[in-house]
C-alpha cells in the first residue's frame, strides 16, 4: 500500500515536472512534429541580391531571407512571393534607404534584374519584405518560387509537444514507480 502511494506521488511529481520540460528534436522528430518549413524547400536554390543601381556592394542576399511565402499583394495583376527579411538584414536596407532616398535599388534573381525601384521605396517597413512576381524569368507558380528561397519556418504545433511530455511523464512515472517497488520489497 505504502509503495503504491509513494509510487503515484512520485509519477504525479515527474509528470508536473514533465510538463515544463521542452522535448528535445530527436522526441518530435520520432513524432513526425519536428519544425518545418512549408512550402518544403525545393534545390535549385535561388539566389538573391538587392543592390545599389550601378555600382556599389550588395545590401541584401538570399542568406538574409528569414520566410519565403507565396500569396502576398499582386504586382500589376501577377501573383508574389514575399521574401520577409531577418532583422540585420531590414537594418541594413532602410539605413541605406535613407541614406540614398534619391538613388535606385536594384532587386536581381541568379544574376537576372528582377525589378528597379528608387530606395526610398525601401525605407522604414518596405524594408521588411522584398515582394518578386512569380513570372519569367522565375517561376510562375508563387508557392514553388517561395520553396526556392526554402519557405517559411512553422513552428511545432503545440499538442505534439504535450504529447511528447505525456509519453515521456508515463514511461518516467512507471520506471520510477516500479523503482520504488523494488526498494520496498527488499
Amino acid at each position: 500500500m505504502v509503495s503504491a502511494t509513494v509510487g503515484v506521488i512520485v509519477a504525479i511529481g515527474a509528470f508536473v515536472a514533465l510538463q515544463m520540460w521542452t522535448p528535445p528534436a530527436v522526441i518530435l522528430g520520432l513524432l513526425d512534429a519536428a519544425p518545418s518549413r512549408k512550402p518544403a524547400p525545393e534545390r535549385p536554390f535561388h539566389t538573391l541580391a538587392v543592390k545599389p543601381a550601378g555600382a556599389g556592394d550588395v545590401i541584401v542576399t538570399d542568406a538574409d531571407v528569414a520566410n519565403a511565402r507565396g500569396g502576398g499583394p499582386s504586382i500589376n495583376g501577377v501573383p508574389t512571393v514575399g521574401l520577409e527579411l531577418t532583422p540585420a538584414a531590414r537594418d541594413r536596407l532602410a539605413a541605406y534607404a535613407a541614406a540614398h532616398a534619391a538613388d535606385s535599388i536594384v532587386v536581381a534573381v541568379d544574376g537576372t534584374t528582377i525589378y528597379t525601384r528608387p530606395a526610398s521605396t525601401f525605407a522604414g517597413d518596405g524594408a521588411r519584405t522584398i515582394a518578386l512576381p512569380a513570372t519569367s524569368p522565375l517561376e510562375d507558380n508563387s508557392e514553388r518560387l517561395a520553396a526556392r528561397f526554402g519557405g517559411a519556418l512553422q513552428p511545432t504545433p503545440g499538442y505534439a509537444k504535450q504529447a511528447a511530455r505525456l509519453g515521456v511523464a508515463i514511461i518516467a512515472g512507471l520506471i520510477v514507480l516500479f523503482l520504488v517497488m523494488l526498494v520496498v520489497r527488499r
